[in-house]
């Protein structure tokens, strides 16, 4: 296959995903905003558990599957558009649940319908995207780029596409001059799809409001059947698959000190660069929420043109996907003046953080934990005062900001802890993540051995966290439970 026809393919396949997806995201956001009290909690763990689980079980689950579908390609095709939806929908009903609120309302909508009836095609389009449906355009654009960058379950299930083309011919030293001139090009085509999703993000910023949610059709409990489908689909199935033969495997990984090694260095490179990223994400959201809160009507004039501009030249090389920025930034520590890193942990550091870090900003923007409330404001002047309103601002600032903190922080390490293709690429010799070598044994088919180290490679950051959290509310909460 050509590159034209492997990346074709992957725009296709793409494009299928954006469009199911939305249509599923929209009915999701419904869903979640629907549920009140323990059960939005539940519901909402129910819509998201397919986007959150790791790509090594998924492909590693299907492996076999796919090998037996090996002379009905079509099926195969299927079989991995079906699980790039239902892991892509979830993260379109987030971004939808949290836009922010509309430039048009929906009567100021409908009153422009009602005095131009005769308007045009895309001025029509034009209007109803300054309206409620504003978001649906940046959801569709974060799964267009999900689907068309997803390389580990794809290079598991042996699918077409780009990423197994140019990752074929990188690691077989093809013609390495044309193989990057190709990857600028594939650049480019997701540089045009960021431009919605920094418009997105912009917008979130500059409002400095809440997002605000409007009278909506309710979505009928029939949509349940869509979570719950993604769930056995891309969580169950594979799980199960991974599951048999663990207690038996897990006898061997006493014998195997080169597992824990990697593990505990995946973790610490995770760990580094997810810090990196979620400190500049911070950074980066205050400074521009300040800078617009505090701007003139000059400044505004003046500034509104460069500042959407910079925020997408620093976030594109992360969303350009994995495999393409560490191809990049492999070719950079190349150079001269960067040759003397190229085996050091400042490769893989450099390509995790910025892959992390326009995960990080939109998991801020959606979740604006260090956004000044009326309840934070209250929280600090608990803490002016005696003993035990000072235990309670503690209590309450733990419950508005520290956990959802924590939490942002341990999601945005478990993207860099599991990120295949840049342990593969980044990771300098001695130093290689654990994700690697479990990658490596995959090839070989199932394997109770192989299956224990999966299981333990994904339960164990869980369970640090766990411990980690408890840990940390009983230190910022003086004792006491929150």
């Amino acid at each position: 296959m050509t590159f034209t026809a492997a990346c074709g393919w992957s725009l296709l396949r793409s494009l299928l995903v954006a469009a199911v997806g939305l249509c599923g995201a929209v009915h999701l956001s419904r869903l979640g905003a629907q549920q009140r009290g323990k059960l939005r909690v539940t519901g909402w763990l129910l819509i998201l558990a397919p986007c959150l689980a790791p790509g090594l079980i998924v492909g590693y689950g299907y492996r076999n599957y796919s090998l037996s579908l090996v002379h009905h390609p079509w099926w195969n095709e299927a079989l991995y558009a079906a699980i790039l939806i239902g892991q892509a929908a979830p993260v379109g009903a987030l971004l939808l649940y949290f836009a922010p609120p509309p430039m048009l309302s929906a009567s100021a909508v409908h009153c422009w319908r009602l005095s131009h009836p005769a308007a045009g095609l895309w001025r029509r389009a034009a209007t109803e995207l300054r309206g409620p449906r504003q978001a649906w355009l940046p959801a569709a654009a974060i799964m267009f780029l999900f689907a068309f960058q997803e390389s580990e379950i794809a290079a598991l299930m042996q699918v077409r596409g780009w990423p197994e083309w140019l990752f074929t011919r990188y690691a077989g030293l093809v013609d390495l001059t044309a193989t990057r001139w190709r990857m600028l090009a594939l650049v480019a085509i997701q540089a045009l799809v960021v431009v919605p999703v920094v418009a997105w993000m912009w917008r979130a910023w500059t409002t400095g409001r809440r997002p605000a949610r409007g009278r909506e059709p309710p979505a009928g409990d029939r949509w349940w059947a869509w979570p719950m489908a993604a769930c056995l689909i891309v969580l169950v199935i594979p799980s199960a698959v991974v599951l048999r033969g663990v207690w038996t495997g897990l006898a061997t990984l006493g014998q195997q000190p080169s597992f824990w090694r990697e593990l505990v260095q995946g973790l610490a490179l995770a760990m580094t660069a997810g810090a990196i990223a979620c400190t500049v994400a911070g950074g980066l959201i205050q400074r521009l929420e300040s800078s617009t809160a505090s701007k003139t009507a000059v400044d505004s004039a003046t500034g509104a043109a460069w500042r959407p501009v910079l925020v997408g030249l620093l976030l594109l090389p992360g969303l350009c996907g994995s495999m393409t920025l560490a191809l990049l930034v492999d070719d950079l520590f190349q150079q001269s003046w960067l040759r003397w890193a190229y085996d050091s942990p400042a490769r893989i550091i450099t390509a995790l953080s910025l892959v992390l870090l326009p995960r990080a900003v939109l998991l801020q923007t959606c979740v604006p934990y260090d956004r000044r409330t009326s309840a934070l404001h209250g929280a600090a002047l608990l803490a002016e005062g005696v003993r035990t309103q000072r235990r309670g601002a503690r209590r309450l600032d733990w419950r508005l900001r520290g956990s959802a903190r924590f939490w942002s922080y341990v999601l945005v390490c478990s993207w860099g802890y599991l990120d295949l293709m840049i342990a593969t690429i980044s990771a300098p010799p001695g130093m290689e993540p654990v994700v690697k070598r479990l990658y490596n044994f995959m090839h070989f088919g199932h394997i109770a051995g192989l299956s224990a180290m999966v299981c333990v490679t994904v339960a164990t950051p869980l369970v640090l966290a766990s411990a980690a959290a408890l840990l940390l509310r009983q230190w910022r909460t003086g004792g006491n439970s929150a």
